[in-house]
């Protein structure tokens, strides 16, 4: 069934398009509803909010003389052209820049990024400011909502390049596979690349075989012919008197269009995974696209690219043959070159909220009172927010996350097991993905829905984790780094993965060096919330690795400086009888890895003269305990649950 999302910017008059949009269609076509979402912050001295909503079925098409004056005011009447972003209309773009140009930042320096890191990111943009916009829980399945790349059903593309269906007589596919930038670092999924880029740099194809041999003739095949086209995909969305209408149209340019002489054999095919891959040639894709305006979302218009790669093969014989063909989905990203903000604002931590409504046309401007309320209960500095709202059976359920400048008021380690006995909503990570889930603990068969959602990388419950081993991962002469850089998933009675790197690095060469004391603390942190305050609770487990006292490692060298490689620090840890990581309306608890060691020796420093070597460092990692490892069987209160596996 074909759905569609409708974006909605707003300055000032914050939330009523949306309320008025969700409001008609539950009132009127509450079938067609499947989410919506809103983003709202503050920029240069105005509040606006960014909302779109995730419907089904089919809409009006927007009116021809509209439509017509919509392209005139957007300035999509050629292929590929640039909107002016640095007016002040708002709209959501991709961009590749640096931490410190956006209005926000999300991040602390703990998770890995300076405040100068290349990353690629994707924002709302007014004038020349930049701000966030995956800073939230999005629902899995209605994740095109705020995403201006739509991989939903699209529009049909000119004939000209339709496949021909056809028999497949040559058992081949064909794939292609995103390779994402080694400059920059992406902070969401999505295949985002520069205007002018090679191809051959971001796109990586290959041939899969699907069957023993290639055809009937059981011969080689060769490529005879391939076509690459870009295709550019609009999509006009009018909405009048709250009911929405929606126009769209694919342009396409040829980037390659060529005869060649490809030869293929069954030797040329290598076991990769669960198949046979041939990864041809990268002259065969060697073009480049053209420089064409980004990617975008604005009130009126949504613009996206996607790559469109056919072959011709046909085999030794030339009795067989077959027109492969693959689409890829591109972001096409802006390069900002704008000046450091006068005054970025740094967010501290963030408050997850999770609440069920009725599907009813007042659910947009509850889910909204509910954040408000909320947040004026809690005394919370809210610098932006993002609300989630999804169809679960028949209610909506509404995931918001409030982004503050506050701090929670630390207490003693104490136990939580009032805490916990809350069984409310609650968000559990499971399979690297999240699940929301009715109770806490249930006996039941019915306590863990299918629906998934994606934690940003952006989200930040949980206060500074305190450790008793926490010495700093850096000094001026030395450091100690864990080459994994995201989170570990764990559970109960697992040992930790003992391939995982560590690495101690040293501007100056040491002439003799050894470690020793090492010590791994994993660190659990609840955060209680009331209507009054919020409050965060610290708790250690020492695991014990099979490593001795002295650590063994190998050495490597990189321009001068040296590098002290350690594996199997984490061998044999294994982990407590420890509670899920959990997102819930009430509490939140998570869950840290801190790895210590002391170094001892002699180096040769920096005017010559030996230096003693002595130091304590020590690196953290982010654990997500899995639900579905998480007690199998937790006696409370006097009886036993279990979790529904």
């Amino acid at each position: 069934m074909n759905s569609t999302s409708l974006h909605i910017i707003q300055r000032d008059w914050l939330f009523d398009g949306i309320i008025l949009s969700v409001s008609y269609e539950l009132e009127n076509r509450p079938s067609n509803y499947i989410s919506h979402e809103t983003f709202a912050c503050k920029v240069d001295g105005e509040l606006w909010a960014v909302s779109s909503l995730n419907l089904r079925g089919e809409l009006s098409v927007v009116p021809p003389d509209i439509l017509n004056d919509m392209k005139r005011e957007e300035g999509m009447l050629s292929f590929g052209k640039s909107p002016d972003l640095t007016d002040d209309r708002g709209r959501i773009v991709y961009c590749f820049t640096r931490m410190n140009q956006l209005l926000i930042n999300h991040l602390l320096p703990s998770k890995g990024l300076r405040k100068d890191s290349l990353v690629g990111i994707r924002c709302l943009q007014v004038g020349n400011h930049i701000v966030p916009l995956d800073a939230g829980v999005t629902p899995l399945k209605a994740k095109s909502s705020l995403d201006t790349v739509d991989t939903l059903e699209k529009p049909v593309i000119p004939e000209d390049f339709v496949d021909v269906k056809e028999e497949d007589t040559i058992e081949v596919k064909l794939l292609a596979t995103y390779k994402p930038p080694k400059q920059y670092e992406l902070i969401l999924a999505g295949n985002m690349v520069k205007s002018g880029s090679s191809l051959k740099d971001f796109v990586k194809l290959d041939l899969k075989q699907t069957e023993t041999f290639f055809c009937t003739c059981q011969g080689d095949i060769s490529m005879n012919h391939i076509t690459i086209v870009l295709e550019e995909h609009l999509r006009y969305q009018h909405i009048a008197l709250k009911e929405g209408c929606v126009s769209e149209e694919v342009r396409t340019v040829v980037l390659k269009d060529s005869s060649i002489d490809n030869f293929i054999s069954h030797s040329d095919f290598k076991e990769f995974g669960t198949g046979f891959l041939h990864s041809p040639n990268v002259s065969l894709y060697d073009c480049s696209l053209p420089n064409i305006g980004p990617t975008y979302s604005s009130n009126k218009c949504t613009r996206s690219y996607a790559l469109r790669f056919n072959i011709d093969l046909e085999c030794g014989l030339g009795k067989c043959s077959k027109h492969i063909s693959t689409v890829m989905d591109i972001a096409v990203a802006t390069q900002v070159d704008l000046a450091q903000p006068v005054f970025q604002v740094q967010k501290k931590q963030d408050v997850m909220l999770l609440e069920t409504f009725e599907l009813d046309s007042y659910l947009a401007q509850n889910a909204i009172q509910y954040c408000l309320q909320r947040q004026e209960e809690m005394e919370l500095d809210c610098i932006s927010y993002h609300l989630s709202s999804v169809v679960e059976d028949e209610k909506a359920l509404v995931i918001a996350t409030l982004h503050t400048t506050n701090f929670y008021d630390f207490q003693e380690e104490q136990k939580v097991n009032e805490i916990e006995a809350n069984e409310g909503l609650a968000l559990f990570p499971k399979k690297g993905l999240w699940t929301v889930n009715k109770a806490l603990l249930t006996t039941s068969n019915a306590g863990i829905p299918g629906r998934m959602f994606e934690v940003s990388r952006f989200v930040n419950v949980f206060d500074e984790f305190s450790f008793s081993n926490d010495y700093g991962s850096k000094d001026d002469r030395f450091s100690f780094l864990c080459d994994y850089r995201k989170a570990l998933m764990a559970g109960p009675g697992m040992t930790l993965d003992p391939s995982i790197a560590f690495r101690f690095t040293s501007s100056y060469h040491p002439v003799t060096i050894y470690f020793d004391n090492l010590e791994v603390i994993l660190g659990q942190q609840t955060v209680k919330f009331s209507k009054t305050c919020r409050e965060a609770f610290h708790k250690e487990y020492e695991l014990h690795s099979k490593n001795g006292k002295r650590l063994s490692f190998r050495e490597a060298e990189d321009n001068g400086q040296k590098d002290f490689i350690f594996e199997g620090l984490l061998e044999g840890c294994e982990i407590p009888n420890v509670m899920p990581s959990t997102f819930s309306d009430c509490y939140h608890k998570g869950y840290k890895l801190n790895v210590s060691m002391e170094a001892h020796g002699v180096a040769v420093g920096s005017g010559g003269y030996f230096e003693r070597i002595d130091c304590k460092l020590s690196e953290s990692i982010d654990i997500l305990m899995d639900i579905n490892e998480c007690y199998r069987l937790l006696r409370k209160e006097g009886h036993v649950k279990t979790y529904i596996p």
